[in-house]
């Protein structure tokens, strides 16, 4: 008999990888940290939407925080990261 791939507790996971990270990048920028995520994603949309600008200037700040990560062997990088 073949198990069932358990896909609920995968699904799960891979969720909670996700919002991980989603909490990692508004703690960097500090986007108000005191609040939940709902209201953090909400709060980033909002501004995202309002001024572009601010949106992609943290995610390239926040990014470029990553390779430096990785270039001094903090994290490892599991994509190629080129200038």
């Amino acid at each position: 008999m073949v198990e069932e791939f358990p896909i609920v507790e995968w699904l799960g996971f891979v969720i909670e990888s996700y919002f991980r990270r989603l909490r990692r990048f508004f703690d960097a920028i500090d986007l108000c940290k005191d609040m939940g995520m709902e209201q953090r994603c909400n709060t980033f949309a909002y501004r995202a939407r309002t001024d572009y600008n601010w949106a992609f200037n943290h995610i390239l700040r926040f990014l470029q925080s990553q390779k430096e990560r990785v270039e001094r062997e903090e994290i490892t990088g599991y994509l190629n990261i080129h200038n």
